[in-house]
């Protein structure tokens, strides 16, 4: 029988020592989309929950395209800020819809230089990966290997934390729009 608590505790390890590219080593060349589906692909592995999951297809590229999150391809060429404007959306997109993530990049892009800002996320996502990956090793410990109960119960105890997390953040959206939508009256 497969030890659960042995591979998490290999996950949550790699996920502690994941680090987010930071602008200057992203690749200095334009990619066309295969090219950039492959980078793009691992660089986000550590996030699969399968080997069947996928974390970047051309259809969502296309979709980021059409929805304005990311400028036009180039001669169908993906550049740096195209890259690193797709990983933060990847990173964000399980727990924030694409309009609300959209919103949030175009403020903190707003007049700010690209690489800072990039860079701060970069810093921001790995800081928080660690955090969380740690605090969640030291729960395991915890658990009896295999204990399905208690592995549930952990499982549910992190599902509240990222819905809770997930509903302040969906309110501040919507209280920004709303004081948005006043100005705009």
């Amino acid at each position: 029988m497969k030890d659960i608590n042995k591979s998490l505790k290999l996950w949550l390890e790699e996920i502690d020592q994941f680090e987010l590219t930071k602008y200057e080593q992203l690749p200095d060349i334009d990619l066309y989309m295969d090219q950039m589906l492959t980078y793009l692909e691992r660089q986000l592995n550590t996030f699969a929950i399968s080997s069947l999951d996928k974390q970047i297809t051309s259809s969502m590229i296309n979709n980021y395209v059409k929805g304005d999150c990311i400028p036009s391809p180039i001669s169908k060429k993906y550049n740096k800020e195209h890259i690193a404007l797709i990983l933060q959306i990847c990173l964000l997109k399980r727990a924030t819809n694409i309009s609300d993530i959209k919103q949030m990049l175009d403020a903190i892009y707003q007049n700010a230089d690209f690489l800072e800002t990039y860079n701060d996320f970069a810093d921001k996502a790995t800081q928080t990966l660690h955090q969380i990956s740690k605090e969640t090793l030291e729960k395991l410990e915890s658990i009896e290997s295999n204990n399905q109960n208690e592995l549930l119960r952990l499982a549910l105890e992190l599902s509240l934390i990222a819905n809770t997390n997930m509903l302040i953040a969906n309110r501040i959206i919507r209280y920004i729009e709303i004081q948005n939508d006043l100005k705009n009256e």
